[in-house]
């Protein structure tokens, strides 16, 4: 954890954009492919060391495979909602972190990148509170009904934001397009006791010119496939 130094202030720009970069950052994914690619990866290499490791990945492949899309009732054709992460998918997570935490300490072994993005992946899963409604899980099937990715999405970052500000004195945000302000105040984890500013353009509209082109439809219609 950083040291808090209450000496510093904290300057956002295109502040608008900050909720989602956080929800990014705090979102994570496995997929199927991820797995079977470190595996060819790891064999090719066929060094000792990373026999166990294949096995628990073989592991996760059977938990894909095993995975249905039937009684979904999300209104996206290939999306299966889930109220957490499966206790089958932590356990090989967890295994899988702690066969690479070994791995690491093996002298002179430089473990495969793909490998290690993997490890990476299954620590973000990881770091998760069971049954926080600030995110959503959810697998993902392609045209065939195969289970492709699990995924783990923010919804609400204003928590983590919040956690950013403690960090420093204070935080200013500029943005162009902070409006309504009720809206953006609660979603940069700030209130209604929060100062702000709105200044108006520096630039005079005499200055502006507008040209549109009428030649170009924008009805979904005249779109090309």
């Amino acid at each position: 954890v950083p040291k808090r130094d209450k000496d510093y202030l904290l300057l956002i720009d295109e502040g608008h954009n900050l909720p989602s970069r956080v929800r990014d950052m705090h979102s994570c994914s496995l997929s199927y492919f991820d797995i079977t690619s470190t595996i060819l990866a790891l064999r090719e290499e066929k060094n000792k060391h990373y026999k166990s490791v294949i096995k628990i990945l073989d592991e996760f492949v059977d938990f894909f495979a095993s995975k249905e899309i039937v009684e979904s009732d999300s209104k996206w054709e290939n999306i299966k909602e889930s109220e957490g992460i499966s206790y089958v998918l932590y356990d090989l997570c967890e295994g899988l972190r702690k066969k690479v935490d070994n791995l690491f300490k093996v002298k002179d072994l430089v473990v495969n990148d793909s490998l290690v993005d993997l490890y990476y992946k299954c620590r973000d899963i990881l770091d998760s509170e069971d049954g926080d409604e600030r995110y959503a899980y959810y697998y993902t099937f392609d045209q065939n009904n195969n289970c492709r990715k699990f995924s783990k999405s923010c919804l609400d970052s204003r928590k983590y934001i919040k956690e950013g500000y403690s960090f420093f004195k204070s935080a200013i945000i500029f943005s162009a397009t902070l409006t309504p302000r009720s809206y953006y105040l609660d979603l940069l984890g700030a209130d209604s006791s929060s100062p702000t500013l709105y200044l108006d353009s520096p630039f005079s509209k005499d200055n502006r010119l507008v040209i549109v082109n009428s030649n170009v439809s924008t009805f979904y219609k005249d779109r090309r496939d």
